[in-house]
């Protein structure tokens, strides 16, 4: 590196020659731990590079959080391309954090890479651990101990915050809950102009770091080279493949071939037949049909249909004025229950998935809402939004989920929103869920509910609370983006028939 430091590599080469187009992982977990993908890369004709990022395992220096990796990336692309073997394009490919490693030289020098795959990749840390405010306790206790050189006590995390041990990193984050200098040094912000290389983004529906993905797509989904993949993986199943979450398995075509897909990405960029290989932008799989759908566009695709709620039925009628109240109990807050959470089985609830959600129906801290049965399936493609109009005894995160209620009585999660945090006293805020690709089947209610908190993943608040929620004219409503061609007819079950109130 440009300072002295030596970060320890490791070369991968194809057996059919010795050079090429080549390929770089930089990784602050191990360079060998990720042994499988660099072979199965090489076997395809590249020369894959892994590199411990500085201060992490065989490579020299002092790790610092998030801030060193765009000038290290930039010097290490810059050796690279000195090299007698290098002939050909250079990609990036990068799962979770080592993603961001690529993007944060990419904002160093914009044209450094020739492609890159992102698989699950955040472009802002302030919002992995502080979504909209509130501490993703499930995910950065353990974290930050991991990187911290400890090992954490998961059996501690119902005990928060009393019982955490401490780590400089976890220390570090909790002296920074507002968005200050500390993470604005750390997010990806392309201020001399996007970068000009295609990037393949690769998320999962039940992955905690889904809507970062989103985010970037946002950002750098308009360019016409950029793709977006999302399947029904967790963050730990777009690298060990895996058909299956929970009880439910979406069948063989569902699998993340990460190899395979990275090798046709790259091989189309280097050999700019992007168009040909990869003609949809969106690729999304359709949960619930267990199908692949192909679109240009991630938001745009459908019209938006309204439900107003009124005591737990979701209707297309505007019912008359009318409340319903919550309350909530730091000793015993709303758990957890799957969703796209951090994989640690070793604590109830946070198994991500399509879990069942029948537990919190009787809840006093949770509301429940369902439509009446459907005559026939419809699909849900694309945002999810949820306006809540409530007075609040005091600040409170609530979490908007997707459910469908099935003829046997099983509420099965969808999607889950980031938290929408109500402050103080009469409001209305907004409860978002970004993209939704799921088909409810004939017979069954789609249902939200609206919960106070998800402890472990979040935080647990530590006062008393209680929400009063408002319905009528200007009261709680929910908005469903539906495929064109569902829109008519499902607009029909709703007006035909008075919605039914009862669950």
């Amino acid at each position: 590196m440009r300072d002295g430091a030596t970060l320890s590599t490791d070369i991968y080469f194809p057996r059919r020659g010795c050079s090429g187009s080549a390929l770089l992982i930089r990784t602050p977990y191990g360079k060998r731990r990720m042994y499988s993908l660099p072979v199965a890369l090489a076997r395809n004709g590249y020369i894959v590079l892994m590199q411990d990022v500085r201060g992490r395992f065989s490579s020299g220096g002092d790790y610092e959080f998030a801030i060193r990796e765009g000038l290290d990336g930039v010097d290490t692309v810059e050796w690279i391309r000195n090299q007698s073997w290098f002939d050909g394009g250079l990609g990036l490919i990068g799962p979770s954090y080592c993603g961001w490693a690529g993007l944060a030289a990419a904002v160093v020098k914009r044209k450094l890479f020739d492609a890159m795959v992102l698989i699950a990749a955040p472009y802002d840390w302030y919002n992995v651990v502080y979504p909209s405010g509130v501490f993703q306790l499930h995910w950065a206790y353990p974290w930050a101990h991991q990187m911290s050189g400890k090992s954490a006590s998961l059996s501690v995390l119902n005990k928060w915050p009393e019982e955490i041990p401490a780590s400089l990193m976890l220390d570090t984050w909790l002296e920074h809950r507002e968005y200050d200098n500390y993470w604005q040094s750390r997010a990806i912000r392309f201020s001399d102009g996007l970068p000009s290389f295609p990037i393949l983004h690769i998320g999962g529906w039940y992955d905690f770091l889904l809507h970062e993905v989103l985010r970037g797509w946002e950002l750098l989904g308009e360019r016409a080279n950029n793709r977006l993949v999302i399947g029904p993986w967790s963050h730990h199943t777009v690298l060990n493949p895996s058909t299956r979450l929970l009880d439910v398995d979406f069948g063989p075509h569902s699998e993340l071939k990460l190899a395979e897909l990275a090798h046709k990405w790259f091989s189309a960029c280097f050999s700019n037949s992007i168009h040909e290989a990869f003609p949809s932008k969106v690729q999304l799989f359709v949960t619930g049909r267990c199908e692949w759908k192909y679109c240009s566009y991630w938001n745009a695709y459908g019209k938006q249909v309204t439900f107003h709620t009124e005591r737990a039925g979701l209707g297309k009628e505007i019912p008359r004025a009318h409340s319903q109240r919550l309350f909530y109990s730091p000793s015993d807050p709303a758990p957890t229950l799957g969703g796209n959470c951090w994989p640690l089985p070793a604590i109830p609830g946070l198994n991500p998935g399509p879990a069942p959600q029948n537990s919190l129906v009787k809840r006093n801290d949770v509301a429940c809402y369902f439509s009446r049965q459907l005559h026939e399936q419809v699909t849900c493609l694309g945002p999810v939004a949820f306006r809540l109009v409530a007075d609040s005894s005091g600040p409170m995160p609530i979490i908007l989920k997707l459910v469908e209620l099935g003829q046997d009585g099983l509420i099965r999660l969808i999607a889950t929103s980031e938290p929408a945090v109500l402050a103080e006293g009469r409001q209305s805020i907004s409860a978002e869920i970004k993209l939704v690709a799921h088909e409810f089947a004939a017979g069954n209610k789609i249902g939200i509910i609206i919960q106070c908190g998800s402890f472990p993943r979040y935080e647990r608040i530590l006062h008393e609370c209680e929400v009063v929620i408002h319905h009528g004219i200007e009261g709680s409503c929910l908005h469903l983006t539906l495929c064109d061609g569902d829109t008519p007819s499902f607009q029909r079950q709703f007006m035909e028939v008075k919605d039914d109130a009862s669950y």
